[in-house]
C-alpha cells in the first residue's frame, strides 16, 4: 500500500469532520456540514474511490460500512468471513457462512445516497490524525503494511507495519500508537492474514510498545520477535 496517497486523504477527511462537529451541534448538523464542504471544495476530487462489502448470507443481503482504503476493506472482508461466523456455539452446529463482495464506490456517489453518506460521515469520525508537513515530505513510493482490527464496536482501528518496525502518527493529538487499543489485539493484514500483537504501551508515556506474538500465515510478519516502535 502507498502511505501517501492513503494518509493525504485520511488528513483531508479528517479536517473537515472535526471543523463540522466543532460547528454543529448534533449528528444532523455534523452530516449536513461536512456534505457542504465536500461539495464546496474544488480541491476535493469527487471521482475517487471509496469501497465496502455486499454481504450475503442464505436470503439475506446488507451492506458493510464505507471503508477508505483497499486494504482496509480486504482487511474487513476477511474479517466477516472469518470461520467463527459460521458456528453456532450455543447449538454446537455449523451455521451458513457470510459471502462479502468488494463493491467501489466514488464519492459522489456517496454524496448522492443517504445511506451511504451516513456510512461516510462515521467512517470519518474515526480517523485519525496525521501531521500534514509531515506526509508531504514522504517519498512517492513509500509502501508498507497496515494491520487492521474491527473489534472495537466495528471501528476501523491499525497499526503501519514496515516489514520490522511498527509506526505511528506523530500528530498532536493522535493516540499512541495510532488508532489501536491497549493489550492483545487480532490484526489482519492487506491480504487477509491473520496474526496476534501485544500492545504494552504504559498510557501516557509517549513510548509505544508493541511486539509480535504469533503469526498463522507464513510471509507477513517473519519472525515473531519483539519489535519497538519508532517515531516518523
Amino acid at each position: 500500500m502507498l502511505l501517501k496517497t492513503t494518509l493525504l486523504k485520511y488528513t483531508q477527511f479528517y479536517s473537515i469532520y472535526q471543523k463540522a462537529k466543532n460547528n454543529a451541534s448534533n449528528a444532523d448538523g455534523i452530516a449536513d456540514a461536512c456534505k457542504e464542504s465536500i461539495l464546496n471544495d474544488a480541491n476535493i476530487d469527487k471521482s475517487q474511490t471509496f469501497y465496502y462489502l455486499k454481504l450475503m448470507k442464505k436470503d439475506r443481503t446488507w451492506q458493510s460500512g464505507i471503508c477508505f482504503s483497499y486494504s482496509e476493506v480486504v482487511a474487513l472482508k476477511t474479517n466477516y468471513s472469518h470461520r467463527r461466523y459460521t458456528v453456532k456455539g450455543y447449538l454446537l452446529e455449523l451455521d451458513t457462512p457470510i459471502e462479502a463482495e468488494i463493491v467501489e464506490i466514488s464519492l459522489q456517489e456517496i454524496l448522492e445516497n443517504e445511506e451511504y453518506l451516513t456510512s461516510f460521515i462515521r467512517r470519518m469520525s474515526y480517523l485519525v490524525p496525521f501531521d500534514k508537513d509531515e506526509i508531504l515530505q514522504m517519498p512517492e513510493d513509500y509502501s508498507l503494511v497496515m494491520l487492521w482490527n474491527f473489534e472495537h464496536h466495528g471501528e476501523a482501528e491499525f497499526l503501519f507495519y514496515d516489514g520490522s518496525e511498527f509506526l505511528h502518527s506523530t500528530h498532536k493529538d493522535a493516540r499512541i500508537p495510532s488508532s489501536m487499543h491497549y493489550g492483545y489485539s487480532t490484526v489482519i493484514d492487506d491480504e487477509g492474514k491473520y496474526g496476534i500483537i501485544h500492545n504494552k504501551t504504559i498510557l501516557l508515556s509517549g513510548e509505544p510498545d508493541i511486539c509480535v506474538l504469533l503469526h498463522k500465515h507464513r510471509g507477513w510478519f517473519g519472525r515473531s520477535a519483539e519489535r519497538k516502535t519508532k517515531t516518523e
